[in-house]
């Protein structure tokens, strides 16, 4: 008996697409697909500051991504700001596209998570970095520095990602942000047949003396010192790491130091990050010392802006009382 395997084919290609019932709102977008290409071939690039891109960032986040879907929400709304920063493609689209997956990818960690565990953990963790990443590729915007607002005396939107990243900590226990192989540490680690853009040590940054100076300062004068304290001395890793133990030239710096300035925001206490909401003097001056290892970030398109911002805001708040603390930044970044 012949089969007519045609007819065989239609028939069953008719049924099946009877039962998928496509939805015609749901159009395919193909920039998505040129959003998810772009990530491999450039965007992780640019993450790890590598010549090519990196493993972790090109291989295993999007891997992680397809079975996150708020993970692969905000890989495609950084990679549509990072091929509009390139200026690639209609900007108004890539614009669109990069809100509309960013507010999905935003609203979707918040209620992974509400149900963390061990499996979904290192993909929340992703996701709270991209989320940081793409809120600094959106760029600076006027009274608005992160930590806190000239437009409300309260909590932002930082105030509940950095204790969404806390709780993932906490958990997981803190080496998880140090993971050799996790998305802080890879942002400049390179793989074997590659080599990051290295950052000589060229000059000297004296940082003790005025840090030195801040904690005296602090411990004399403020009534809540230790909340103070411990977010200035978790920043002494971070100054470390980027600008050296000490004066000589020859000293040699730590490799892939990048992932210890992302670090410090990660690890602020919840207090700490409540007076920046508020615009408590002492940790504008902090956050304002803060900006200066900003600065050292210069090597990522995303960072472009951000130091002198959140040190003119810090400038713009700070009374005259305080203003005296925040004077070696300032020159630093010869703001007037």
């Amino acid at each position: 008996m012949l089969i007519n395997l045609s007819s065989v084919l239609n028939r069953t290609t008719h049924s099946a697409l009877q039962s998928a019932n496509p939805d015609p709102a749901e159009p395919l977008h193909t920039l998505d697909l040129q959003l998810l290409h772009y990530w491999t071939t450039a965007t992780s690039a640019s993450i790890a500051n590598t010549a090519s891109p990196h493993p972790f960032w090109s291989i295993d986040c999007p891997q992680i991504a397809f079975s996150n879907e708020h993970t692969l929400h905000l890989i495609l709304a950084f990679s549509a700001l990072h091929k509009m920063q390139a200026g690639q493609h209609d900007p108004e689209a890539l614009q669109s596209r990069a809100t509309h997956h960013f507010n999905l990818g935003l609203r979707q960690t918040h209620t992974a998570l509400s149900q963390l565990s061990t499996s979904n953990a290192r993909a929340i963790y992703i996701s709270a970095i991209l989320i940081c990443f793409c809120t600094f590729a959106l760029g600076p915007s006027p009274g608005d520095y992160l930590l806190f607002s000239l437009h409300n005396s309260g909590g932002n939107t930082w105030f509940s990602l950095i204790r969404g990243v806390r709780v993932i900590l906490e958990a997981m226990g803190t080496q998880f942000i140090h993971d050799a192989q996790g998305p802080l540490k890879t942002l400049v680690k390179s793989p074997a047949n590659d080599s990051p853009v290295e950052h000589k040590r060229s000059y000297i940054v004296c940082w003790q003396e005025p840090v030195e100076r801040l904690r005296k300062h602090i411990m004399a004068c403020s009534e809540h010192e230790q909340i103070y304290l411990k977010a200035l001395d978790g920043m002494t890793p971070s100054l470390e790491a980027v600008w050296g133990k000490t004066t000589d030239l020859r000293e040699t710096l730590q490799p892939n130091r990048e992932h210890m300035v992302f670090a410090w925001l990660y690890l602020l206490e919840d207090d700490f990050v409540r007076r920046l909401g508020q615009k408590d003097q002492v940790a504008l001056l902090i956050l304002g010392y803060y900006a200066l290892l900003l600065e050292e970030l210069k090597c990522f398109w995303f960072m472009h802006g951000w130091p002198e911002h959140l040190l003119a805001g810090v400038q713009q708040c700070v009374d005259e009382e305080h203003m005296r603390w925040v004077e070696w930044p300032i020159q630093k970044f010869a703001i007037t």
